[in-house]
């Protein structure tokens, strides 16, 4: 299967749930150009999406089911990432409102909430803006044991 058929697979899956809201109608495709799609699906942040079309999926070899076996776990540890850093957003809320801090998450976690589940949506962090109080934000992680390290996105701006 080449790379372009790979990348065509998986946008039509992803059109048919997300777009359409249908349940598609599954690529008959070997075990291994299955991998390659859920590869590249993972890749691109896209496979807690069509994860659940997984179990319509049947292979005769243990091999090949292990494989999916093997995926939809991963998919199901990418939702469970979504529903830590969830849980870690609230907490964050939580600990600066007590300040009197107001907190505005970004991309991510905001993001997700326009997808039909939003569990679907893959990020690896929490992008938040504290209105210009970072250095009292940074001191409140700090009271309560987290440490903040200097990231070459994070520096003082002014406009």
């Amino acid at each position: 299967m080449k790379r372009q058929e790979i990348v065509d697979a998986i946008i039509d899956l992803c059109n048919s749930i997300l777009l359409r809201g249908q349940k598609p109608t599954l690529p008959n495709l070997k075990a291994k150009d299955w991998d390659k799609v859920l590869t590249l699906a993972a890749e691109h942040g896209v496979l807690p999406i069509i994860a659940p079309l997984l179990s319509d999926l049947t292979f005769d070899d243990e091999a090949s089911r292990m494989m999916l076996v093997e995926w939809y776990a991963i998919a199901q540890c990418n939702q469970q990432d979504y529903e830590l850093r969830k849980s870690i957003m609230c907490e964050m809320a939580s600990m600066f409102a007590k300040e009197g801090i107001d907190i505005l998450f970004m991309k991510g976690v905001t993001l997700a909430q326009l997808y039909p589940n939003p569990a679907w949506r893959v990020f690896s962090d929490i992008d938040y803006y504290l209105f210009g109080k970072s250095e009292q934000g940074i001191a409140i992680l700090k009271q309560h044991g987290i440490e903040n390290s200097a990231y070459y996105h994070h520096r003082k701006r002014s406009f």
